[in-house]
């Protein structure tokens, strides 16, 4: 795994009406995802604002993307 972000880096992604932040990004979201799936064929994640440390970014529409 290269990069991951939890928070909000555009609009297009996961569509939503309640847009208001496009520059939130939880600075912990490849450590948290690396040390939750790595050495794993398979892995599953509930992602919430907790896992990463809370709500960073609020009024933003959050997801979780990575490669």
């Amino acid at each position: 795994m290269l990069d991951a972000n939890y928070g909000r880096l555009d609009r297009d992604t996961c569509l939503h009406s309640e847009i208001s932040n496009i520059t939130c990004r939880a600075s912990n979201s490849l450590q948290i995802v690396q040390g939750k799936c790595n050495g794993k064929t398979e892995c599953k994640l509930h992602v919430v604002s907790s896992l990463f440390g809370g709500d960073l970014c609020r009024g933003a529409y959050k997801y979780l993307k990575f490669n």
